[in-house]
Parts: C-alpha cells; structure tokens; sequence
C-alpha cells in the first residue's frame, strides 16, 4: 500500500493507511477493491477520536489490579485481566483469540480496544446497545414535583400514543386537537418518530383506556367484603337542554380506607320520571354486579326521588339491604340545609334584592369598580375583600354577598351622593336586617364549610352540628325582632320535615364514635324532644342493638360456610345419639347464654375516649 506506518492486517481487513503529507487513510481494502478511494484524516484527529473509543470503553471494562498490569507488560505476559462492568466478571483474553461472550480480555495498554469493542456489542447484560441512549430523564410524578435520574431511553410509539390518550381524558382537550397543524408540526419537532394518529384512533385508545379502567374497578368492587353507598345527583345542561346523572359508589377498602369511585355518568332522555330513573339505577347496578352490596342511596329532596327510592326496594332484594331497607333512603344534608336557609331568606327578599342590586351597579364595569375602591381608600376602609354577586340557587354565596357589602357600608352612602344612576342604596333598616341575618345565619355558614373542607366527611360529624343548628333555630323564636322570628318559625317547619327521616344513622354513627356513644344522645335529645326524649333514646339504642344482630348473623354465616359436609354430618350423628336429658340441658345452657352482654353492651360500657 506504499509508504505506511500501521501494523499490517490479516488480507481483507481494514488497513490504516498513514502518509506524512496527506494524514491518514481510514478507508480499507474492501472499499478500495470496490473501486472507492480513500478518505484521509490528519493524525491529530485520529488521536483524539480514539482516545475518546477507548475513554468510553474502558468506562464499561474496568482493570482489577493497575500494578498487575504493569508488572505483566514488564515481565512479557500475553495476559491481563479486566473486569465488565455490567457482568461484574474478572475477564482477560489470550493475544489473538477469537471474541466470545464468555471470551476472557486483555486490559494491558498496548492491546488496543478492538477486542473490547466487540464485547461491549455482544455482552449478554447490556439492555442499550447504543452509549449515545444514555440521557437524562426527568419525570414529574406529581404536579409540582419532578425527579431526574440517569436511566436508558428507548422511544416507544404504543406508550406515546397511550400517554397523548391520557392526555385528552385529564385536560378534556376535543379530539380535533389531533387535525390541527400546529399541533402535528410540534409532535413531528419533539419525536419525528412518532406519527399523529387519526381522531378515530385516538377515540379507540381512549375507548381502551376507559375499559381497562373500568376492569380494575369492577374487579375491586367483586373483592371488596364491605357494603357499597351511593350517591347520586341529577341536572340538566343549560346550554344543551338535556339531562345527565351521576352515580358514585362509596365503599370501606381492606385498609379501612374510605374510597369512592364514578360509576355512572349517563345522559338520561325526557321526561325524567322516577320509572325512568330507577330503570337507569337498576341496570347500572347489575353491570357493576352490587345488587346484592348496597347499604343507601343519598339523594336531594324532591318527590320524583321519593317515588324512586320506593321502586327501587320493590326490584331489589329486602335480605340483602340493612334491616330490610329500613335506612335505605338518606337525603343529602347539605341540600336540606339550602333549602332551611332558603326559606329564611325569603322572609327578607326586598333587602336582598336592594343589596344585590348595589354589589350589581358597582361591579358592572371597570370604571365603577374603579370608582368604587377609590372612594373607599377616602374612607379608609380595608378593600382586601371584593364585591361578589351571588348565585341565587347557592345559599351560602348569598352570605357571602351580604357579609362582604356590609363592610362596604360607608362606601354605598358616599357613592349615592356622587352618582345620580346609583337609585338602589339599601335603607339603614335593611342594614340592619342584614346584619342580624348574617349574625344568624353565621353558623349556617360554618357547618357547610366544615363539610366543604373536609375531604372525606362522615355521618358522625353532622350530628352535633346539626343538632346545634336546630337548637340555635329555637332561639331564635324569642327573638324581638318580628322578621326574625318569622324567619325562624319557618326554617324550623322545614328542619322537623326532613329531621325525622335522617337523624336516625346520623344516631347510630355517634353512637360508634368511642369519643360520644350514648352520652351525646343523652345530651342532645332532651333539649330536642323534651318529655318525648327518652323513648327517642330507646329507640337509638334497639336500632343499634338491631343492626348488630342481623350484622352478628351474616358474620355465623360466613363463618358457617366454611365448614365442610362431613363435619356437619358428623355433629348430627353425635347429637342423635345424645340422651334426651342431654339435648334439655344444652337447651335450658342456650337460653342462659341468650342473656349474656354482648360486644355491643360491652363497647357502650366502656369509658369515653377523649
């Protein structure tokens, strides 16, 4: 090959070719017999690129004893050993020896990175062939927190594709999003591997997702040993004019974790009858397979829903339901405390009215909102909290309205005098209405945010409360005000309406609370029910005993059906056998045993914990 300084290779290797004027050849004796020509480098740049092969190389070949291998190279040795990093193996490999996984490698200096090379191709525990798909992932597990790791990526097209799918269901983006230019062009710049599919098959991806999904849910429900509680609400779309329900299902887990999950979410055609609904309910309760499961269905307060619950007992099973479907039907407390302060409020419609007709005027545009912060830095009143119009069908915003206003009454008389348009200014004895309403209706207030802020609310938080409620209702039948009283006749006719129906598993959950059992019953009923209190109270107490027994009952079942037949038989031999005497005295035993305390008796005889 003329005048050259590589080593000579074995014919039809590659050949190095290095010229003093021109640099080196790194095209060999293949490409020349083909008829190329030879692509030369200067030696500089061949230096620093193979010191950069073997740099990386040895990253994954480490030498066990760096003293061995010069005391080797010294003494002529044809053998050094050296370590794989990912078979973590003491390997070395004779002078000219063929590659092999199992091969043994050199590690001295002057064997060259060949061999090496080939191993690190070939090794049986690499997972990325390729050092350049080492990068850095950073993945965000929450949404504000991100971990970063050294790890190998491998691009898959199925894991996009499911990802873009998640995507859609948690940002509720419209599968046009996948037409639209810019959005393709931004995919194509981030992955050009990855190819934007068609709406139809991001709609079957999300399809997909949605059954595994549901799988997983109908799964843990089946293997759930607890009862099922459910909630259900119904409403109609403004702007589409049509109606749509909601299921969740509630339930205990193993780890005595509270859970709950959407099992419906269905448009329901007109007219929305109770026979339509309760067909609805009962077919979702066969695909769930929890028929057999439920323990109550918490509902608004309207008749359509009285009339549904009464279909639903006459389609389900009486033994599978607590007490025959005795508590079966619970109304939702937060609506009956709306509709306890709704009425209340329409005692006082004319100074609502006034009130929000000012919060109206002063915030209908920017320039009088302008007008308004103004004259109240004048006044030197604290603007920390906005004017906010209420929603009439939400109580506690209109509350919020007139406990916000009435700080702003200073600023409502000074702007009556500026601006000739303002003509709804509130008179002082609608503000003083709306202060004794706001000073009652206080505690209203702080029930609803209780619920909103806790995340998992139980039943055993509603009744102190809603004890208070009503309670703090009677008060207000002496009160000197005429409105007022008024006022509290009224929510109070409501409170009794639905108190009777709800009060009596809100009873049973204070009497498992360890911290209240009987004690706040004995506290709170007398106050209620006066004279009455105490047979309200034995009634409490045979509802407990009630659900107790008919739950000790279901457990002897369980228990009994994992006794096998030969057992059973067996003890109908031996009793056959009993003497007559026998069978009396185990009888008169039973009977002793039936007034024995039970587990009940003996938790509610506990102290209290504190």
């Amino acid at each position: 090959m003329g005048r050259g300084r590589g080593r000579s290779q074995a014919p039809g290797r590659s050949q190095v070719e290095i010229r003093p004027d021109q640099g080196e050849s790194i095209s060999g004796n293949v490409n020349q017999e083909q008829g190329h020509q030879p692509e030369f480098i200067t030696r500089d740049v061949m230096a620093e690129k193979m010191g950069k092969l073997r740099e990386t190389l040895m990253e994954n070949s480490q030498s066990k004893n760096i003293e061995d291998i010069g005391r080797n190279a010294t003494e002529g040795n044809d053998k050094d050993n050296t370590t794989c990093n990912d078979t973590n193996e003491s390997v070395s490999m004779p002078m000219g020896s063929n590659i092999s996984p199992e091969t043994e490698m050199t590690g001295r200096p002057n064997d060259g990175t060949t061999h090496l090379k080939d191993h690190f191709k070939i090794c049986p525990r690499r997972v990325t062939k390729d050092i350049k798909q080492h990068i850095l992932v950073q993945e965000q597990t929450t949404k504000d927190v991100k971990t970063s790791s050294l790890s190998n990526y491998n691009f898959s097209v199925e894991s996009s594709r499911d990802d873009l799918a998640k995507m859609i269901i948690l940002h509720d983006y419209p599968l046009s999003i996948f037409e639209h230019h810019g959005f393709r062009k931004y995919s194509n710049g981030l992955q050009p591997l990855f190819k934007v599919s068609c709406r139809a098959t991001i709609k079957s991806d999300i399809m997909k997702i949605y059954k595994t999904k549901r799988g997983g849910v109908l799964r843990c429900l089946e293997e759930n040993e607890s009862m099922i509680a459910l909630t259900s609400d119904m409403w109609t779309a403004g702007n589409q004019n049509k109606g749509y329900m909601a299921l969740t299902a509630h339930y205990i887990d193993a780890n005595w974790k509270l859970q709950n999950r959407i099992i419906s979410f269905i448009r329901v055609p007109s007219p929305h009858t109770a026979d339509a609904l309760s067909q609805v309910m009962i077919e979702c309760f066969m695909d769930w397979n929890i028929d057999n499961k439920l323990s109550t269905l918490t509902l608004d307060n309207c008749s359509t829903n009285d009339a549904l619950v009464d279909r639903l007992l006459g389609t389900l099973s009486p033994s599978s339901l607590i007490l025959k479907g005795k508590l079966f039907h619970m109304r939702c407390c937060a609506h009956i405390i709306n509709l306890i302060v709704q009425d209340g409020f329409s005692m006082i419609e004319k100074t609502i009215k006034n009130v929000r007709d000012s919060v109206s005027f002063w915030t209908c545009s920017p320039k009088r909102a302008q007008d308004f912060r103004l004259v109240a830095r004048q006044l030197g009143v604290d603007c920390e909290r906005e004017l906010v119009l209420d929603c009439k069908i939400r109580w506690n915003s209109v509350y919020t309205m007139l406990n916000v206003a009435l700080e702003y009454k200073d600023v409502f008389t000074r702007l009556s005098k500026k601006e000739k348009h303002y003509v709804s200014l509130p008179s002082e004895e609608d503000w003083r209405m709306t202060t004794n309403v706001c000073d009652k209706l206080g505690l209203f207030y702080r029930v609803i945010e209780t619920f909103s802020v806790t995340k998992y609310p139980t039943s055993n938080m509603f009744f102190p409360l809603i004890c208070d409620i009503k309670l703090s209702i009677k008060s207000w039948e002496d009160d000197q005000n005429d409105v007022i009283r008024n006022m509290a006749s009224s929510m109070l006719l409501k409170f009794d309406k639905y108190w009777g129906v709800i009060h009596d598993v809100m009873s049973v959950a204070i009497v498992l609370d360890p911290r209240y059992k009987l004690k706040l019953i004995n506290y709170f009923f007398p106050k209620n029910y006066g004279v009455d209190s105490k047979d309200e109270v034995m009634r409490i107490q045979t509802l407990c005993n009630d659900l107790f027994e008919e739950y000790k009952k279901k457990h002897d079942q369980h228990k009994r059906k994992g006794q096998s037949g030969t057992t059973v038989s067996s003890e109908g031999k031996s009793s056959s056998n009993k003497a007559s005497w026998q069978l009396d005295f185990e009888n008169m035993i039973s009977e002793d045993d039936m007034f024995e305390t039970t587990e009940l008796d003996d938790y509610l005889s506990e102290k209290l914990l504190p």
